[in-house]
């Protein structure tokens, strides 16, 4: 966690942020995506809050080096995927 907010600091209720929860963002969330889903970072946590009020609304957990290298071996085969596709489907899909 970092050290901006101590254990004692008060949580805000997810209920006052509806939004949050229809980008699915919940109290802890993970912070690290490769293999086309999102995974519990292995590094530090990352603590957001309310500048108005301070009290704290979510948690996201980084990644550190063994999660970086989990995402390059995702993307070397994710990318050979890639390139087996022909050109006009990858242009569509990035459109």
């Amino acid at each position: 966690m970092n050290r901006l907010f101590s254990t004692k600091t008060p949580r805000a209720s997810l209920s006052a942020y509806p939004f949050l929860k229809q980008l699915g963002i919940g109290k802890t969330n993970p912070g690290v995506y490769h293999s086309g889903e999102y995974h519990k970072g292995n590094g530090q946590t990352l603590t957001y809050a309310n500048p108005s009020s301070g009290k704290i609304v979510a948690e996201v957990s980084l990644g550190n080096g063994d999660d970086y290298d989990a995402c390059i071996e995702s993307l070397a085969k994710e990318r050979d995927q890639w390139m087996k596709l022909p050109m006009p489907v990858r242009g569509e899909i990035v459109r």
